[in-house]
């Protein structure tokens, strides 16, 4: 095993800030489409609209407040508080592989789990079934996107990629 020593990775208070206006716009539009279109599915697109977009809102605007790092690998694991619903401390040990996941042209790193439902039944509710989602969508409930840290998504897979084939 190669002793590494802790690496921190902030969140980035730009990426954001970008991504608070972005979900409020989508909110606005909305708003515009449920107040201004006739047919029903649109209205219903419209309030989906609202209440996604508004749920990332708040999530960014969380992020945006936060003084912890996004994430720590350390000799022991990853810390994870990049995330919507952050996992985290998950070990080394439990970390069985690394994959990719891409939605919308956006990139996610896939940490497989061991035991996947320890991680999932973790957490409020909507955290539950938020991470039931992401075990559904891609095969793990432990999924990090470079959206809001400070660091490219190609030098996050490659960092995490390194440290999981060392540490496993």
């Amino acid at each position: 095993m190669t002793n590494y020593s802790e690496t921190i990775i902030p969140l980035s208070k730009t990426k954001n800030i970008l991504l608070l206006i972005g979900a409020l716009i989508f909110v606005v539009i909305g708003v515009f489409i449920f107040l201004y279109e006739g047919s029903l599915f649109k209205r219903t697109m419209g309030i989906v609209s609202v209440i996604f977009f508004g749920a990332c809102g708040i999530i960014a605007l969380k992020k945006l407040f936060d003084t912890q790092p996004g994430l720590i690998l350390n000799q022991d694991g990853i810390t994870d508080n990049a995330s919507g619903f952050p996992l985290g401390f998950v070990p080394w040990e439990e970390i069985v592989g690394i994959g990719e996941y891409t939605a919308h042209r956006q990139k996610f790193v896939v940490l497989l789990l061991q035991d996947p439902e320890k991680y999932i039944n973790q957490g409020s509710a909507i955290a539950q079934k938020m991470k039931r989602a992401n075990f559904n969508l891609c095969g793990s409930p432990f999924t990090i996107s470079a959206n809001s840290l400070q660091i490219r998504y190609e030098d996050l897979f490659s960092l995490l990629e390194s440290r999981i084939t060392a540490m496993t």
